[in-house]
């Protein structure tokens, strides 16, 4: 019997229809100025006028606070932005979910698409590596997301299957790792050492921008039952995920997992192999051999023939495809 662990990023959010991208949330914050004090005033128009270094807001934060006087103005930039983006990605989910729970046949065909995701995440690569995915009798969800969305569709899907009696998962897990609505969002860096500022950090700021400082002080079950989720796992699926310089401990951890046990098999979704269908099994075989090799050149390690065994990147195969389905029934709706 074997268990199967998903990481859940951004893109999966975005596959809803949540408009969850930085920049989105930029727009909201930068219109809302009553109250605004210089240095805010300040820090929203760096905002508005270099949008190129704010792709990601914890690399452009990390950047833009070599040019705060201390950590006081570093603290309370991003507390600001934090409670503004919280309240933003909540508007965003009531948004969706008044939609979804509008049609009962829409809330079907979603289940339906998080049932084929889950039971297919495999398809896409070679039958030699299909095959040896098998006996899987437990599902568990890691998320790096705030929203919700996760959580609610697991629940839909399980719910469903438990009550048809396919499948028994009770007691899966939605673990989310950087915290969530109901509780204070970790924004940040994962390391102190991808800071450079003229000033110390006190563990007031490091607190504030260091994820696992910030952990360690409010929440660190959450870390401990996510890195358990992992290391238990025989599969684990990476989808909307890029696991970029604010997770690097997380990127670390999926490598310990891979060279422990060469059983291991990992699978990541990349956006450009997501849309490549229609395509021979060796043309998919050479896309996904070429996005193998740049991810193991931006992840600094060398790519050994074990590791190329264990990795592989679905081509052509779309999961948590919601946005299309959804798309559908807005057409329905404005017809």
């Amino acid at each position: 019997m074997s268990n199967l662990v998903f990481l859940i990023g951004n893109g999966f959010d975005l596959n809803c229809g949540l408009k969850s991208k930085y920049k989105d949330a930029y727009q909201y914050y930068c219109n809302k100025t009553q109250n605004d004090y210089e240095l805010i005033v300040r820090f929203k128009r760096d905002l508005k006028e270099n949008y190129e270094n704010w792709s990601d807001f914890e690399e452009g934060m990390a950047y833009y606070a070599s040019k705060l006087s201390d950590e006081n103005e570093l603290i309370e930039c991003i507390r600001d932005f934090r409670k503004n983006l919280k309240d933003y990605l909540i508007n965003e989910e009531i948004k969706l979910y008044d939609f979804i729970n509008s049609d009962s046949n829409l809330i079907d065909d979603l289940n339906a698409e998080t049932k084929k995701s889950i039971n297919k995440f495999f398809e896409g690569v070679s039958n030699n590596v299909s095959r040896r995915v098998n006996n899987i009798n437990k599902v568990d969800f890691i998320s790096f997301n705030y929203t919700s969305v996760l959580d609610n569709f697991a629940r839909n899907y399980f719910n469903q299957i438990n009550q048809k009696m396919e499948l028994k998962c009770s007691n899966y897990h939605v673990t989310h790792i950087h915290g969530s609505f109901n509780s204070t969002p970790a924004l940040g860096i994962d390391r102190i050492e991808q800071l450079s500022v003229p000033y110390k950090l006190t563990l007031k700021g490091k607190r504030t921008f260091i994820k696992p400082f910030f952990n360690s002080n409010i929440d660190n079950k959450r870390i401990l039952d996510a890195e358990s989720l992992i290391f238990s796992a025989n599969y684990l699926c990476l989808f909307g995920l890029s696991l970029g310089i604010s997770d690097l401990s997380w990127r670390d951890k999926i490598i310990e997992w891979l060279t422990n046990d060469s059983e291991h098999q990992l699978f990541i979704y990349n956006y450009s192999l997501y849309k490549k269908t229609n395509l021979d099994d060796d043309e998919r075989l050479d896309e996904e051999e070429e996005c193998k090799n740049k991810l193991f050149t931006s992840w600094n390690i060398k790519p050994t023939e074990q590791l190329l065994e264990q990795v592989h990147m679905p081509c052509g195969n779309k999961i948590f495809n919601y946005i299309e389905i959804i798309n559908k029934y807005l057409i329905k709706k404005k017809i």
